[in-house]
């Protein structure tokens, strides 16, 4: 049988987590920000970014807040990619 050899893990190292969020379900997108909230690596940078296009999808931001609150490792970039509203 194989030993296997244990490398212990170093949690010095910053690591960045994108989210892409386009007309997102309001309840998947605040259970997504809820499961990376609870992550506890010390290192980690959340981007995420909004293809908001109208009024319309202002939720995504309100809920990034709602639930980021003013953590600093956090951050939302709104982006409008020009999508047009389909028939």
């Amino acid at each position: 049988m194989k030993k296997s050899l244990e490398t212990p893990i170093k949690l010095n190292k910053t690591v960045a987590l994108c989210i892409a969020a386009y007309q997102e379900d309001p309840d998947y997108l605040r259970k997504c920000l809820q499961s990376v909230k609870r992550l506890t690596y010390p290192g980690i940078k959340v981007v995420m970014v909004i293809d908001g296009n109208s009024d319309d999808d202002l939720y995504m931001m309100d809920i990034f807040s709602e639930v980021m609150g003013r953590d600093k490792s956090a951050t939302y970039i709104w982006k409008n990619n020009f999508h047009e509203k389909g028939p």
